[in-house]
């Protein structure tokens, strides 16, 4: 899993808690101060979402009384005098019964900060380099791009239950800050509705809701582009807490009518279980037929390591490294393999970080016995042929090699783009078909052997496969 991925389910998971939290359940900050730990250290974009998260539950605990009317504040959870919660009232000025938990959560959340600054002093100092990253930013989306983004994701229809993503240069696009001004209104007519009601929980989800999209337009701002989708991952969270939070109103507001009457309560039910059942049905196909997101890559990776695996002798270091990769597929994923096959293997791919661990994080001046250089080349509309660089260097000597076209394909899309070029109109639509196929499965990987990496590494893959 990619570092953005890793803490989606604990950075949600330490939004309920502190949900929780706000409702008085002390017991719930131990699990908050794990989950929101370890999403603050996963990915930047997560640590400025839950120091949102830490600071909305601290001004919720010191000044929840104000955000309700005067009876709700009295009597606790929705203004019902001894209604059973199943948990204590959301905490007061007075911290009599907190300061115990809050002292153990306190030292639990130094113990797992520990690691971090231990890296800092003394390791690969990393959070001194997200500092400088942060000091000196390439460029960004940007708090007006921020915007749009924001609304693409917050929208009923968008990714959060499926909708599309489409992007433009690689970088995902936003829909316009209409959408994002519309969520912003309906959650806050959440609050509206909660604080008439005196529904304490409804005003604590709403209100943290609220907070939390306006903190995703300044995190979504800091994303470096191109804004992969895998880096706008985690407004999927924000956009589904959004619906989640209308629904959550709608039936606290509408449960009292539900239970005044069994049949009101056998047909809420019934419909309940009949939307679920309809959502699994229109999702079912999509969910069993998931491609794995790198088809193309895949053979490559598989023939080459079935090829170089005999061909590593045993006790012996390689070090691999790979170019003219620019989406980092091949060449990670020949290093993956070879690792997996316990091959003694160094690289510098993720060097600023521990991608595959301090065993396999080849330094300056380490020793090894051979140096493997995987060069890649996708076809013509690529940056750079490394597969031919390579060829041309006499240090260099194949070992392995995958083509996924065979000669004669080759040949044929070779003549039909020569002839393209001089005369677009020509090609059938039989032609064109074909080799927009052939196109679209071409890719040349050789692993070349030799005592230097033989092909120059392009700066912006150089850049991607060190971050």
């Amino acid at each position: 899993l990619w570092n953005p991925f890793v803490p989606l389910l604990p950075w949600l998971c330490a939004v309920f808690l502190a949900w929780d939290v706000a409702l008085g359940n002390r017991r719930a900050l131990w699990a908050l101060a794990v989950a929101a730990c370890f999403a603050a250290q996963t990915h930047l974009a997560f640590a400025t979402l839950t120091v949102v998260v830490v600071v909305w539950l601290a001004a919720w605990s010191r000044w929840w009384p104000r955000l309700l009317p005067p009876a709700a504040a009295r009597d606790g959870w929705g203004g019902e005098a001894g209604a059973d919660t199943g948990a204590d009232d959301p905490p007061r000025r007075v911290w009599a019964a907190w300061w115990r938990t809050l002292l153990g959560v306190g030292v639990l959340v130094g113990v797992l900060w520990l690691p971090p600054l231990f890296d800092a002093l003394f390791d690969l100092h990393n959070p001194v380099s997200v500092a400088r990253s942060i000091a000196t930013p390439p460029p960004t989306v940007g708090p007006v791009s921020a915007l749009g983004l924001v609304g693409r994701y917050v929208r009923p229809d968008g990714p959060w239950i499926g909708g599309e993503e489409p992007s433009l240069y690689l970088s995902v696009q936003g829909s316009g800050p209409v959408p994002l001004v519309l969520a912003l209104a309906v959650v806050a007519g959440c609050v509206a509705a909660g604080r008439r009601r005196r529904l304490v929980d409804v005003v604590a989800l709403s209100s943290l809701t609220l907070v939390l999209v306006v903190a995703a337009v300044p995190a979504a701002a800091q994303i470096f582009l191109p804004a992969y989708a895998y880096l706008t991952q985690f407004l999927k969270l924000v956009g589904g807490l959004v619906w989640l939070t209308v629904a959550w109103t709608v039936w606290r507001l509408g449960a009292g009518w539900v239970a005044a009457r069994p049949p009101r309560r056998a047909v809420v039910g019934a419909v309940t279980i009949a939307g679920l059942v309809v959502a699994v049905a229109s999702s079912w196909g999509d969910a069993v037929s998931a491609d794995t997101p790198h088809r193309r890559e895949e053979p490559a990776v598989q023939a080459l390591r079935a090829q170089l695996v005999p061909d590593l002798a045993a006790g012996e270091t390689v070090r691999v490294e790979y170019t003219g990769d620019p989406f980092n597929v091949v060449g990670p994923g020949v290093i993956y393999w070879l690792i997996h096959d316990e091959a003694d293997l160094l690289t510098s791919d993720g060097g600023h970080g521990l991608k595959w661990g301090h065993a396999h994080r080849w330094q300056r001046g380490e020793p090894y016995d051979r140096l493997l250089t995987v060069a890649v080349n996708y076809g013509p509309d690529t940056a750079s042929d490394a597969v031919s660089q390579c060829e041309h260097d006499p240090r260099a000597r194949p070992v392995a090699e995958y083509n996924a076209l065979g000669p004669a394909d080759l040949d044929w899309l070779a003549q039909f783009e020569y002839g393209r070029y001089f005369a677009p109109d020509a090609a059938s639509p039989a032609d064109v078909e074909r080799a927009d196929e052939l196109a679209g499965r071409r890719l040349h990987v050789v692993v070349f052997e030799g005592p230097a990496v033989c092909a120059q590494v392009p700066k912006a893959a150089k850049k991607a496969s060190e971050s």
